[in-house]
């Protein structure tokens, strides 16, 4: 479960890198594939915003605020579960509010998936779409043992799911759907930066 998570979080970041080049332009929808992701890439879709998730793994439901502004995104439910992608650090933190333990893992240690290789290897297809009356990005990706994949409808407004699934040996694992999402307007100075009375352990060491 740790590498199928850690793959969708990647992933997203991913996302988020391609959706952040110099170059501005539009789409040429008719494009598939590689094409279409690498025309993707060059689009300059770089904003703040707010998303309200619906997410389901294995008939657990559950709903999440995600923040996102350039490639930093913060996630945060109900209860209280916290997950922060900083990216000026390139280390994710995951923490409970109110507790003084969390645990955090960084690109340097390789936890993520190289990012390159994923762009390159890991998605088989894709084309656009219409998602909820918009235009998306439909995206397929696997891994290289074909165990795992994961489907998602990117918005072209904000480089961002609006919907994922996760598949796991061919049964849907985890469905992932924003409800709501819009531009966020309030300071983000700390927003990306966990509390400094947590005390975080490498993931990487987590049982």
């Amino acid at each position: 479960m740790k590498k199928s998570i850690l793959m969708l979080n990647s992933l997203l970041i991913i996302i988020l890198l391609m959706g952040c080049s110099a170059n501005k332009g539009v789409i040429n929808k008719h494009l598939k594939d590689k094409a279409l992701l690498s025309a993707f890439k060059k689009l300059n879709i770089s904003k703040t915003f707010i998303a309200k998730e619906k997410v389901e793994v294995f008939g657990y439901a559950y709903e999440e605020i995600t923040y996102v502004s350039g490639q930093n995104i913060k996630s945060e439910t109900k209860d209280g579960a916290i997950n922060i992608y900083n990216a000026k650090e390139q280390t994710s933190y995951a923490y409970i509010k109110g507790e003084k333990k969390g645990f955090k893992s960084t690109k340097d240690k390789q936890t993520f998936y190289d990012m390159n290789e994923i762009y390159t290897s890991d998605i088989t297809f894709a084309k656009i779409i219409k998602y909820n009356n918009e235009d998306v990005l439909y995206v397929e990706v696997s891994d290289d043992i074909q165990t795992e994949k994961l489907v998602l409808w990117i918005s072209l407004k904000y480089a961002y799911p609006l919907k994922v699934n996760m598949y796991i040996a061919d049964q849907l694992f985890l469905v992932k759907e924003v409800s709501e999402i819009a531009e966020y307007t309030e300071d983000t100075k700390n927003l990306f930066i966990p509390p400094d009375y947590i005390i975080f352990d490498d993931y990487a060491n987590a049982s």
